[in-house]
């Protein structure tokens, strides 16, 4: 009776345990509303580096993030949460981790909903120096299937859009990827860039900067 008895009581037990991984998980795919204008107070304290409209500066220190599709800007925000990247502007001034779940939602929103046309804010990416032609054909090579084929982004599988992003911020990451000072798609073991020589950088940037025109 006693074995039974505890039998039972592990059974609840596990199946309790399995109601609360469940509710969780649940609790994950809920998608908080944003409130868009809440977002745009917030947005005051990243506009102090990305600009105005989150449009980005040209030296490349920090990137566009104006019309990003949310689930993308989640994904980078989230990467700083967790401390797989790390910028002490994110961290102090963004205050990032602080966050509640709704004040993430609010930012991304915001960002994500930021149209730069309608701001009146040009960005013409100049274009960069190198073989246009080799970085295209370097770009359908490595980059074509997570970015798209127009460097418009790729949400299923995680690929940023690279069109109308500053050339020296783009070339600051990919050289932070070739000394796995990042690590490419989150992959420690990413090749992409092991054999690219200095022209071949310059080549795929080059073509990149094309993309906006």
């Amino acid at each position: 009776m006693l074995s039974m008895l505890k039998n039972m009581s592990l059974v609840m037990t596990l199946a309790l345990s399995f109601s609360s991984f469940v509710q969780a998980e649940e609790a994950k795919k809920v998608k908080l509303t944003p409130n868009l204008e809440h977002g745009a107070e917030l947005h005051k304290t990243c506009a102090l580096c990305h600009g105005r409209w989150s449009q980005g500066i040209n030296s490349g220190r920090y990137p566009r993030l104006a019309g990003y599709p949310e689930p993308l800007l989640e994904k980078m925000l989230d990467d700083y949460r967790e401390g797989k990247r790390n910028d002490i502007a994110m961290i102090v001034i963004g205050k990032i981790k602080s966050m509640s779940k709704q004040d993430y939602a609010d930012l991304i929103g915001y960002i994500s909903s930021i149209d730069l046309k309608k701001q009146n804010v040009a960005l013409d990416i100049p274009t960069a120096p190198g073989d246009v032609k080799a970085g295209k054909r370097l770009f359908k090579g490595d980059c074509k299937s997570c970015h798209g084929r127009d460097g418009t982004g790729n949400i299923k599988k995680g690929g940023f859009p690279l069109a109308g992003q500053y050339t020296p911020y783009l070339k600051k990451q990919i050289k932070l990827f070739m000394s796995k000072q990042r690590y490419h798609d989150n992959d420690p073991d990413d090749e992409t860039f092991e054999d690219y020589s200095p022209a071949d950088l310059d080549n795929l940037l080059a073509f990149i900067s094309t993309l906006d025109d």
